[in-house]
């Protein structure tokens, strides 16, 4: 997993265009600009959000363990923010470009810039949506409705690079589910206790269950994020809340029936092996995108970015999977849970 709480230090004898770079940069969803001075203080307040620090102080380098030092202008640093026409506003793109470059090169998660994101209203027009084109008939790839209750589907998950991945998802166009009244989440504990009871069966491990809520309608979400509900399940056996406490994200227990508390913001959801619900639920933190997968991926040993959905859809995975299922579906039919066969039923 790429690293945080990390810091940029920019340097130049241009303090004009070193405070305007600053700025820019500083608008990455997982950084954090300090103007003036840097004390202990800011610099744990910030680390203690997951988030790495911009800054033009090079005293950062005594109060953070990781420090990258970036010339504007300046070629005497190993890396170099180079503006030709300081006074030309069309620098923005060139700037973020280089300085995504130079955060990749050093393995650092700054996130999505502020300005790819959507300022009003949801980030998302059902119409648009790849869910609803799903629910439409329309699907943008092969992946057959698995399971289906009066409310939600169940389906393969694209970028699906552990065998059993599926996806739970709400027929209505909703931001998080989070949005669903008492009898709607009730119809969903019952659609998560009977797909964890066939993967169960199928896999012979416990399955994993995560969601990030999108909030707030879904404003303020990068254009190309999916902000229709879903909730991901994962047959592994990785102990998701120890791991993430340990990466300095704590998830919350939380009773399920209060998750409409946490509409208004983006939010992690977890349910962990114990049947309990856990949440991250704080608009300062960076949450990772794909932060759960990246952590399933870390713990199998996945190499490089193959937990990136959006680089590699592992279809094939997504087919394996459903054939699996159909075949133990056919193969138990006369012993499945009454409500599991009605909602299968389709799909044999």
């Amino acid at each position: 997993m790429k690293k945080t709480r990390c810091a940029f230090c920019l340097v130049g004898e241009n303090k004009e265009l070193l405070n305007y770079v600053a700025t820019l940069v500083g608008e990455f969803k997982a950084t954090k600009l300090i103007t003036g001075n840097v004390t202990k203080s800011n610099v744990d307040q910030i680390f203690d959000c997951n988030k790495s620090i911009i800054c033009t102080d090079t005293n950062i380098q005594n109060l953070a363990k990781t420090v990258v030092l970036i010339g504007v202008n300046n070629s005497s640093q190993m890396y170099n923010i180079s503006i030709h026409n300081p006074d030309n506003k069309s620098n923005f793109t060139s700037i973020l470009k280089q300085f995504q470059e130079i955060a990749e090169h050093c393995n650092i998660d700054i996130g999505d810039h502020r300005s790819n994101a959507t300022k009003e209203g949801p980030s998302q027009n059902p119409k648009d949506c790849v869910f609803c084109r799903y629910l439409a008939g329309k699907p943008d790839h092969y992946q057959p409705s698995i399971y289906e209750s009066p409310n939600f589907v169940v389906m393969g998950n694209t970028g699906h690079f552990v065998l059993g991945s599926l996806l739970i998802i709400p027929k209505k166009h909703i931001m998080s589910c989070a949005e669903l009244n008492i009898e709607e989440l009730n119809e969903l504990n019952e659609v998560i206790w009977d797909s964890k009871y066939i993967l169960r069966n199928i896999f012979k491990m416990d399955t994993l269950l995560w969601e990030n809520g999108s909030g707030t309608g879904g404003h303020g979400k990068d254009k190309s994020s999916i902000v229709h509900a879903h909730i991901h399940m994962n047959p592994c056996d990785m102990d998701c809340l120890k791991v993430s406490t340990e990466k300095g994200i704590t998830p919350q227990c939380i009773e399920f029936s209060d998750l409409s508390k946490y509409q208004e913001e983006s939010y992690l959801l977890i349910q962990n092996y114990d049947l309990k619900w856990y949440i991250v639920s704080n608009p300062n933190l960076y949450i990772p995108r794909q932060y759960v997968r990246q952590l399933v991926a870390e713990h199998i040993g996945l190499p490089d970015d193959l937990w990136n959905w959006r680089k590699y859809l592992f279809l094939d995975n997504v087919r394996v999977t459903t054939y699996m299922i159909r075949d133990y579906l056919l193969a138990n039919k006369d012993n499945l849970p009454e409500r599991i066969f009605k909602r299968t039923r389709h799909f044999v």
